[in-house]
Formats: structure tokens, sequence, C-alpha cells
């Protein structure tokens, strides 16, 4: 742990550096006029995912610390479309279907929304994978619902399955073969 403490505390400043210059001419440009409507839409995904990148570099120094997590009132529907909208470019370009049926007016969860986006985005991950390793055309579906006083979200998908699901909780397990990890989620 300390020694993660130490890797983690060595990348900040760096880090936070580029971030802070990404942040910066992000901004320049939403407020320059001559940008068009489309650009700006790019824009907004860029700062938001710098902001995401800077709020990834900081969880990593809480969990080094092992400092409690903030949590606060977050709209699963919301968390969920901004997570599909990372990956909308390669569902799009490799023939991946994705139907959301999310339930109306659900109510407000109380959790992180960066570490919920963290693990919707490593799911959607595992699930594009498992569909592209099929052969056939994907399909991801996702859906959300109130159960009682439990929030419901469930990801299915037409891929290949999980040939060991009793070891999916273990610390480091994988499926995916050496040098095949994503390194960018």
């Amino acid at each position: 742990m300390a020694t993660i403490g130490r890797l983690v505390s060595g990348c900040r400043p760096r880090s936070k550096q580029s971030l802070a210059a990404i942040l910066g001419f992000t901004d320049l440009l939403l407020e320059n006029p001559a940008i068009p409507e489309t650009a700006r839409e790019d824009l907004q995904i860029i700062l938001h995912e710098t902001q995401r990148t800077k709020d990834i570099v900081q969880d990593l120094l809480s969990f080094a610390r092992q400092r409690p997590v903030q949590r606060e009132l977050v709209q699963l529907n919301n968390v969920l479309r901004q997570t599909i909208k990372l990956r909308s470019y390669d569902f799009a370009s490799h023939g991946v279907e994705v139907t959301e049926s999310f339930e109306d007016d659900l109510a407000p969860a109380l959790g992180d929304a960066q570490q919920l986006q963290q693990v919707f985005l490593n799911i959607l991950n595992n699930a594009y994978d498992a569909v592209q390793e099929s052969g056939q055309r994907g399909h991801i579906a996702i859906s959300t619902k109130r159960d009682g006083d439990s929030l419901e979200v469930a990801i299915s998908d037409n891929g290949t399955g999980i040939t060991d699901p009793q070891r999916i909780f273990d610390p480091f397990y994988t499926t995916k073969q050496v040098g095949k990890a994503r390194d960018w989620a």
C-alpha cells in the first residue's frame, strides 16, 4: 500500500500540470464563438473526461491513504448515459447495438458517481470484448428499475459468456490473455 501511495504521489504533480493545461485550453476553445456547435459537443466531452481523469488520480491517492469514499445522491440513469457515450464510437464503428431500457423518474442513489462510472465502464468494456469474440452481431442491453427499496442496473450481452463465474470476484482475476488487457479503462 505504501508503494502504491509513493507511485501515485510521484505521478500526481506531473499529471496535475498536464490536466490543468488540457482543462484550460479546452475552456478557451469553448469560449471561442468561431467554434462550430458539433466541435463544442466534443470539447464538452474532453472537458468532462479530463475532469474525470483528475478525479481518478485523486481517487488513487485516497485509496493509497485509505480515505473514506465521498458519497452523494446520484442519478444512475445519467451516470449510465454518460458512460455509454464514452464507448459510443467503438460500439457504432464495430456494429455493436446498445439498447437502453431505463425506468423514468428513478430515485437518486447514494454513491460515488466517479466510482460507479468506472464500474459501469469496466462492465461495458467486458461486454464489448465478449461480443467481439462471439463472431456475431453484438448486442448489449442495459436497464434500470426500482425493486422495492433498491435500484437495479442490469447489463447483458450476446457474447461468449463467463467460463468460470465463481472466480469473478477474485482479486486480479481476468479472462484476458496476457497482453490483451485494456490499459485505458
